[in-house]
């Protein structure tokens, strides 16, 4: 697949993870990993096909802003 049509395919479904990840606008958190895992997906099809592509910083980006607000640390209460 042209990197072109790549990018037709999969933008409606990045701009919408990348405003839902931005807004906290996920009702279910298995909606977030569903997608999260579909953005990683893409991220590993981008670097192999196009790996000097601009997409793959996007996607990359992408993912790590996930990552970050998936998997932050909580705090904890120091009495513990």
């Amino acid at each position: 697949m042209r990197e072109v049509s790549f990018i037709k395919q999969n933008k409606e479904k990045w701009l919408s993870f990348e405003k839902a990840i931005f807004n906290n606008d996920f009702e279910n958190p298995d909606d977030l990993a569903d997608q999260y895992i579909h953005v990683v997906n893409d991220l590993a099809y981008a670097q192999t096909y196009y790996p000097k592509s601009k997409v793959v910083t996007y996607l990359n980006q992408l993912a790590a802003k996930a990552f970050q607000k998936i998997y932050k640390t909580k705090r904890e209460d120091t009495s513990r």
